[in-house]
């Protein structure tokens, strides 16, 4: 057991840390529609189309800072920034990676979303331990947390946290 987490250790943070990172951004993203519909504001209009683009945002935001922090130092060990420069390039590349992703995560999320819509899809209340509201919103975000968790991963990686030089054993 001890040997299969050493040997992928890698993907194992990397998937506990995407996991707290979605939780961070599906957290943002629906606490915000809960809260404008508290506020009264109605599913299906303009006003709440304006409420998930901003509830979008914010949870990329937030979702971005922290999974920065928590791949560079838990998932990908990468200690090559030696000077403040190299930190704001290497930040910055993070950023782009993750405003690729962004692309992706709306893209999925909308058009789930539109798809289910326009298909006559209608929210489904489920009781499990609290009740949960299956709308198109859940199935856009679970669609899409889905396909940002590999892309995420593929450009850290590969493009991010590229190590240049090899540590020497």
């Amino acid at each position: 057991m001890l040997s299969f987490l050493k040997k992928h250790r890698e993907i194992l943070a990397y998937l506990i840390v995407g996991g707290m990172t979605t939780v961070i951004g599906l957290g943002t993203y629906f606490l915000i529609l809960f809260l404008a519909r508290t506020a009264g504001v109605r599913e299906g209009s303009a006003a709440y189309g304006a409420v998930r683009v901003v509830a979008q945002i914010l949870q990329w935001i937030l979702a971005v800072l922290f999974a920065y922090v928590a791949n560079k130092k838990w998932v990908f060990c990468y200690e090559e920034d030696r000077t403040k420069k190299q930190t704001a390039v290497n930040f910055v590349s993070f950023v782009t990676s993750r405003l690729v992703s962004l692309g992706a995560d709306s893209l999925v999320t909308f058009g789930t979303i539109w798809a289910l819509t326009a298909s006559g899809y209608v929210t489904r209340e489920v009781k499990l331990l609290i009740p949960i509201s299956l709308s198109s919103d859940f199935w856009g975000k679970l669609l899409a947390a889905i396909v940002v968790v590999i892309l995420n991963y593929v450009l850290g990686k590969f493009i991010v946290f590229r190590k240049t030089h090899q540590k020497k054993s």
